[in-house]
C-alpha cells in the first residue's frame, strides 16, 4: 500500500508498489497513493532520492518489479481523483490485457488446428477423430466468446463508461479460455507439447501471468458481483 503524509507544500511517499512492469526502464512512474480519506496520483522520478527497484522472481520472463518508497517528495499530479475514475483506468487495463489472452488463445488454437493435421496415429491425422475434434471445437468456442466479451469491454470504455460489469465478463472469460486452450493444446499435441524445442509452453506462460495480472476469474467474479449488488441498491 502506498501512502501520503502532507509535507509543507508537498507530500511525502511511504510504500510499496508492487508487480510494476519494466519498472527499470522508466524514467518517471504514475502512481496513486492513499492521503486521508481521498486519493491523490503523483508523477514521480525513478532516481529520485528514496525511491529503490527491485526485481521479483517471475515466470515466462516477465520483467516485474517492486517499486519502494521511502519518505519520497512529491507534487500531486492530481488531487482528490475519484474511485470511479481510478476504477475506470483498473477497468482499461484488465480489458486490454483480456484482449491480449484473445490473441494468445487464437495463436494456439491455430498451430494447435495445423498439428493435428500433421500429426498421424493409426495411419491418419489425429484431426480426423472425432475426440479431437471435440477438444479443438471447445477451444474455438470459448474463444469465441472471449473475443467478444472483450470487445465488448473496449466499446463502452472507449465511450467513457466505468464497465465494471463488461471488464469483470471479458477477464472471466478471456481467463477461462486461456487456460482450457493451452492445456488442450498441450494435450492435442501430445509428447511434442511439453518440450522446450517446440514454443508452446512459452503460450502457456503467457497465459498464465495474463490470467493473473489484474485479477483472475475467481477476481473478475467478485467484481461482477459487487457491481451487481451496487445497481440493486441504486435500483
Amino acid at each position: 500500500v502506498l501512502r501520503a503524509a502532507p509535507d509543507a507544500h508537498r507530500w511525502r511517499l511511504t510504500g510499496t508498489a508492487d508487480y510494476v512492469l519494466d519498472a527499470d526502464a522508466a524514467d518517471v512512474l504514475v502512481v496513486s497513493a492513499a492521503a486521508a480519506e481521498r486519493t491523490l496520483v503523483f508523477v514521480v522520478d525513478v532516481g529520485a532520492g528514496g525511491v529503490g527497484v527491485e526485481p521479483l522472481d517471475m515466470a515466462g520472463g516477465v520483467r516485474a518489479f517492486a517499486v519502494r518508497f521511502d519518505d519520497v517528495r512529491a507534487d500531486a499530479a492530481l488531487d482528490g481523483i475519484t474511485a470511479a475514475s481510478l476504477r475506470r483506468l483498473a477497468n482499461t487495463d484488465v480489458a486490454l490485457g483480456s484482449l491480449d489472452l484473445v490473441g494468445v488463445g487464437q495463436a494456439v488454437l491455430d498451430r494447435t488446428v495445423d498439428y493435428t493435421k500433421l500429426r498421424h496415429q493409426f495411419g491418419r491425422p489425429i484431426a480426423s477423430f472425432q475426440a479431437a475434434q471435440h477438444l479443438v471445437a471447445n477451444m474455438h468456442i470459448a474463444l469465441a466468446a472471449a473475443r467478444l466479451a472483450a470487445h465488448a469491454a473496449v466499446f463502452w470504455l472507449g465511450r467513457g463508461r466505468v464497465a465494471s460489469r463488461e471488464t469483470a465478463i471479458a477477464r472471466m472469460h478471456a481467463a477461462t479460455a486461456a487456460r482450457l486452450i493451452t492445456l488442450d493444446a498441450h494435450q492435442l499435441h501430445g509428447g511434442m507439447g511439453y518440450v522446450t524445442e517446440t514454443d508452446l509452453h512459452l503460450f502457456s506462460e503467457r497465459a498464465r501471468l495474463g490470467s493473473t495480472f489484474g485479477g483472475g476469474a475467481d477476481v473478475a467474479a467478485g467484481w461482477l458481483q459487487r457491481s451487481m449488488d451496487d445497481e440493486g441498491e441504486c435500483g
